[in-house]
């Protein structure tokens, strides 16, 4: 974990929440619940951890593409509600102890470094005939994408798509790391390899509006 914005209730619990996350130096903001999600790109949050109050429908609405964790004061110590339809957004009741609260913190902080995007691509080796697949997910670093295309690990290409919000595809450089045959298709995963500054701006923006 890197960024965790806090908008904390009137729990007596806070002091120790700030506590754990200090303990594994992540870096602590404090938000009000009218935050401009424009404004997190100058540190993009890897989870908000907020108190029950404050987490009213309309402010999980407005960071609905984020990662959320509402902490609740009673119940089952340590329980942990998954939202029905959003897996991005849980509730647990304190107390909790710091490993779980920091393993449970670690793996939804996780899910704010991939958005899922499905849209047909190309594909561009660098011997052979253009292919054609489909985008699964992103990251800072990498993607997944399925196709009937045999791929070779190691393999360098190009991948062409259209992304939200931008009136041309975009092109980006990739490296096989893996594969997962699946029938006539495979799922692979890629990492981004040599992307110049436009590309990486325009992937950490794609990614960042979730």
């Amino acid at each position: 974990m890197k960024n965790v914005y806090l908008l904390p209730d009137k729990g007596r619990h806070w002091d120790e929440i700030e506590g754990y996350l200090r303990g594994v130096n992540a870096n602590i903001f404090h938000f009000r619940d009218d935050i401009n999600p424009r404004d997190l790109k100058k540190a993009p949050p890897d989870i908000f951890v907020i108190g029950e109050q404050p987490g009213s429908s309309l402010l999980t609405y407005r960071l609905r593409n984020h990662v959320i964790m509402v902490v609740r004061d009673g119940g089952i110590p340590g329980a942990v509600s998954p939202a029905p339809n959003n897996p991005k957004l849980v509730t647990v009741n304190w107390p909790m102890t710091s490993a779980a609260f920091l393993k449970l913190s670690a793996e939804l902080a996780r899910l704010s470094e991939r958005r899922v995007f499905r849209a047909l691509l190309r594909i561009f080796p660098k011997d052979g005939a253009p292919a054609m697949g489909r985008s699964l997910d992103f990251s800072h670093s990498g993607m997944a994408l399925r196709t009937t295309h045999r791929l070779a690990i190691g393999a360098e290409m190009e991948i062409s798509l259209s992304l939200p919000n931008l009136d041309k595809s975009v092109r980006f450089p990739v490296q096989i790391v893996r594969s997962s045959p699946d029938g006539e298709e495979s799922d692979y995963g890629v990492r981004f390899v040599g992307l110049d500054e436009e590309q990486q701006k325009i992937l950490d923006e794609f990614i960042l509006q979730g």
